[in-house]
């Protein structure tokens, strides 16, 4: 035995020697070469027939292979204890039931709970129901096998109620003997700045899309998104399409006898009772600039585009806006229509040819009137 363990290794003895019986001890023993190894002893005391110890028997085990893992495996839970308490993240240890069964101290500032109010209870009991789902099929992936990790983004009830943004990364952990999946390792971090950020810069994005395709002034679509929508109509067309050009009447004289900002107040109203008009979410109502606007009708005829014509000659008549400098001392639009048939041949340059020389007729037979012209 080292010379530093024979104290110990003679405790152990007189142990044996008030044993009822034989007792496991473990020490190490040095060999001929100077070398030791980790032994497992099993000693029981001898004694004669009036009880008295004269001398110890003794089985040893050679265990140094165990006793080496088991040190280096304690060191490695206490380089992970150290890693894991003194992390930012939260670390998880999750069994095959899903049990917590380690939470490091992080959770007191990321999710307001003490670890010793987390272990011992089920995962997922705090998850956002709309994730529930994805996190259910992603840990059952882990456990069965078909998952080796998995990162999931997710929303997680803080103790006071509110939800917070959290990014989990999960590992199965397996048994390195049977190689059965016995849990599952958690390493959670709170995504909330980084979510409202995303978010941020998506609304930021859509903003500018709308700012992209939409008229400021009367919130319809502008001449680039008509543009659009008329070169989508274009391709590969199997039905019928129609364009209603619209052009409000003497609106210069508007201008110069009420102001611009009469005019503007004009246009937007102008341009709601056109969107009025309009019977199907696939329409596009636009202002082309100035005073001129458009009607993008897919799939309807010359008739049913003359209908919704004559409905905003109508619908701004109906304004009522004053218009001292016009004849017909009000706000009024001269109105264009133009169709292609399903079976007829042409573009949607030659639609917006004739929707344009029909509003040219309607203006040059007095205003405030609708024109027509068929494809063919």
């Amino acid at each position: 035995m080292p010379a530093e363990q024979h104290a110990r290794v003679m405790a152990q003895l007189r142990e044996a020697e008030r044993a009822p019986g034989p007792i496991d001890v473990e020490n190490e023993v040095v060999l001929p070469n100077g070398s030791r190894r980790w032994f497992l002893w099993t000693n029981r005391a001898i004694r004669d027939e009036h009880g008295a110890v004269e001398g110890y028997h003794s089985v040893g085990r050679d265990i140094h292979r165990r006793v080496i893992a088991e040190l280096r495996l304690k060191e490695s839970e206490a380089k992970f204890r150290l890693l894991a308490e003194n992390s930012n993240d939260v670390i998880m240890h999750l069994d095959r039931d899903l049990v917590r069964r380690y939470v490091s101290p992080a959770c007191r500032e990321m999710f307001g709970y003490e670890p010793s109010e987390l272990v011992g209870g089920k995962s997922g009991g705090y998850a956002h129901a709309d994730d529930v789902g994805a996190m259910s099929e992603v840990r059952d992936g882990l456990l069965e096998g078909r998952l080796d990790q998995q990162t999931v983004v997710s929303r997680r009830r803080y103790k006071d109620g509110r939800w917070i943004w959290i990014e989990t990364k999960y590992r199965a952990l397996v048994d390195p003997v049977t190689g059965i999946r016995n849990g599952i390792l958690a390493t959670i971090r709170d995504v909330s700045e980084r979510k409202k950020v995303e978010h941020e810069l998506a609304e930021a994005h859509r903003r500018l899309e709308v700012l992209a395709s939409e008229d400021a002034l009367t919130g319809l679509a502008n001449r680039r998104h008509f543009d659009e929508r008329l070169a989508e109509a274009d391709v590969g067309r199997t039905d019928s399409v129609s364009l209603v050009m619209v052009d409000v009447d003497h609106f210069k004289l508007f201008n110069d006898k009420y102001g611009h900002p009469a005019g503007d107040r004009c246009l937007k109203q102008v341009g709601q009772a056109i969107k009025a008009a309009s019977l199907f979410p696939t329409d596009t109502v636009a202002r082309l600039g100035g005073e001129e606007f458009a009607l993008l009708l897919p799939k309807t005829g010359l008739s049913g585009a003359v209908a919704v014509a004559e409905r905003v000659r109508r619908n701004v008549e109906l304004l009522g806006i004053a218009h001292a400098a016009s004849p017909t001392a009000g706000v009024t639009v001269s109105v264009g229509v133009a169709a292609l048939s399903a079976s007829e041949e042409g573009s949607v340059a030659d639609l917006v040819t004739k929707a344009d020389t029909a509003l040219y007729e309607a203006k040059s037979l007095g205003r405030n009137r609708v024109a027509s012209r068929s494809g063919s």
